[in-house]
Order: C-alpha cells, then structure tokens, then sequence
C-alpha cells in the first residue's frame, strides 16, 4: 500500500512537472516579457529605494530608474549600431579576402589529395550556396525576431513601472494568500528570492563589464579592427553560461584570419579567449557572483538546455535564475526539500575580499 502511494506521489508530481513545463512552452509569447521585466525591476529596485529613502516620490524614482536602464541601452545599441555601419563598408573587401583565402584552400587541397581543381570548385561553390542560403532564412527570421523585440521592449518598459510601482501590493497579495500558520516562512521565502536576484544579476552584469574592458585592451593591443565592438559583445554573450565566452570569440578570430597577413594574430585571439574563459569561470565568477544561485552545474548545464530548447536564447539567460528562485522555494518546502537537495550545491564558493569591495562599491 505504501509503495503504491509513493508511487501515485511520484506519477502526480511527474503530471505536474510536464503540465508546468508544457504551459512554459504555450506562454511563452506573454510569459518571456515578464520575466525579463521582473528580473530588471529586481535589479532596479535597490536604486528606486535609496531614491524613495532619499525624498523622492515613488513616480520620480521609478521613471528615473527606467532612463538609467534606457541610458545605458541606448548607449550600447548606438555603440553597436555605429560599428555595424563600418563593418558594412569593408563587406566588398571582406569578399575579396574570402575569395583569396578559399583559392589557398582550393590549391592546398589540389596538392595535397587527388581531387582535381573542378571537383574542388564545384565543391566550394555548392557549400558556398548552401550557406547564403541559410543566411538568407537566418537574416529574415532575424528581422521577424527583431520586430517581436522592439513591441515586446515597450511591454518590458511597462511591466518594470508597474512591478516596482505595485511591490508591495504583489507581496502582501502573495502573503494574504498563504496560510497563517506559514505567513513568516512566506515573508522569508520573499525575501530571499529579491536578495538572491539582486545578487545574481548585479553580480553577472559586474563580470560581463569586467570582461567587456579586459576584451577591449586585450583585441585592441591585437590591433583586431572594431574592437570595442568586439569587445562588448563578447561581454554580453557571457550573460549565456558555458558556451558565451565562446560565441563571443567566433567574429573577432574571423576577422584577424581575414584582415591579417600572419595566422598567428587569430590563434593569439584563440588563446586569449580560452584564458579568459578559465580565468571568468575559476575566477571572476564564483569571487564575484558567489554561490547565489546555488544550483550544482549539471543543474545549470540542464536548466541552460530546457531553456534554450521551451525559450530559446531567452530561455538560455532566464532559466538559470529561475531554477536559483525554485531552488529557494524547495529549500523553505518540507515535501520539496529531497528536491531542493538533488539541484543544489555543498560547496558554495565564498566570495573573497575583492568580489566583496566591488559588490559592495555597486550597492552604494
């Protein structure tokens, strides 16, 4: 009888996790925004309170709060949009190189196997087409992403000035809701979800700077042209766990095997990335971030997949501190706890003096 129960548990939380994970999928057009737009309050909301604090009303605070975050935004859309123009100008030479650079390859293999120089051609030439082609489709469902974007960034906006205008309301709703008997477990569980939100997300943005700057001299002293450019975006990918970092270093080694004489400037660009990487994930990260998640990395590698397959690139940013918020929730949770003890970690990483100074410096 007993094992027939655990066994109708174990069906009925299964039901419930497809159930969950299905209604992810299904709402993802409403349910992506608000996310995004809680997860930007939440990072947002240590400077609308010190402005309250400060005598400002909770209106001024609040708009002031958006124009840092457009500020910010704006300045990082112009710097990329200013490089792209200049990219744009060098496409016809960018051309000739490839061209230059594919009758090496095509005289290489010549000469080193027995396929003869039309093979190797119309070899070429057909792979060539197969990824114009895929451009073309990326390139079309790029434009259709971006003007989903720019209608969703407006409901962001709107979701942001609501949500820090109405926290409390949506704390003491959350709190009426709960039982009496667990109202001090729910205020707890409240608390640190925002505190481990905050944390998170100040904490990733302050290593993605860290990063963006280190990228910036390391590209320029590589004299690699758009280099800021470059730079920033390798910091913003490494917003994405595991694979950031290496996407980031795909365009910039490209580009030295393109524009430089020598080889050896892109496998100098190779290394520098893979040394940052090790130096981001051993270092920076675990001082910086700290533990606050608090999820064992085959939980982050899992929840980065699901997302990235329920999300895509959103669900790739998102379900990590999502899975840090369910982990809070399964800790405070008695029936959950066997849960909250599978994803999560023993070995949470003290943050060290300096990750200390510069989250703190951050917070004033």
């Amino acid at each position: 009888m007993e094992n027939k129960l655990g066994l109708y548990k174990f069906n009925q939380t299964l039901l419930l996790g497809f159930l969950l994970l299905g209604g992810l999928y299904l709402g993802k057009t409403f349910l992506i925004p608000v996310f995004i737009a809680a997860l930007i309050a939440m990072l947002l909301l240590p400077i609308c309170s010190k402005l309250e604090k400060l005598g400002f009303n909770r209106i001024f605070a609040i708009i002031s709060c958006i124009l840092i975050f457009l500020t910010i935004l704006i300045g990082i859309i112009y710097l990329f949009t200013y490089q792209i123009i200049g990219l744009s100008k060098n496409l016809p030479f960018f051309a000739n190189r490839i061209q230059e650079v594919l009758l090496k390859l095509k005289d290489f293999i010549a000469e080193n196997t027995r396929l003869s120089h039309n093979d190797i051609s119309s070899y070429i030439e057909s792979s060539i087409r197969q990824i114009v082609d895929s451009l073309g489709s990326y390139i079309q469902s790029v434009l259709t992403i971006t003007t989903g974007v720019i209608v969703n960034f407006f409901l962001v906006l709107i979701y942001i000035a609501f949500f820090l205008a109405y926290r409390e309301r949506i704390e003491n709703f959350i709190l009426k809701i709960a039982p009496e008997n667990e109202k001090e477990k729910t205020d707890k569980i409240i608390k640190s979800c925002t505190s481990m939100s905050i944390s998170y997300l100040s904490g990733i943005l302050t290593v993605s700077f860290i990063l963006s700057v280190s990228n910036a001299i390391a590209l320029t002293i590589f004299r690699i042209e758009y280099a800021l450019f470059f730079a920033v975006l390798a910091g913003i990918l490494n917003i994405i766990p595991f694979v950031g970092t290496f996407l980031g270093s795909i365009l910039p080694v490209a580009l030295a095997l393109l524009t430089k004489d020598s080889i050896w400037v892109a496998v100098f660009v190779v290394i520098y990335f893979t040394v940052i990487q090790y130096i981001e994930s051993y270092f920076l990260t675990p001082f910086i971030v700290g533990g606050k998640v608090r999820v064992n990395p085959l939980t982050e590698i899992l929840a980065l997949v699901l997302g990235g397959v329920i999300w895509g690139v959103a669900g790739m940013v998102l379900f990590i501190p999502l899975t840090g918020l369910v982990k809070v929730l399964f800790d405070h949770i008695e029936k959950f706890e066997p849960f909250a003890y599978v994803i999560g970690r023993e070995d949470v990483p003290k943050t060290s003096k300096t990750g200390k100074k510069i989250k703190y410096w951050f917070k004033k």
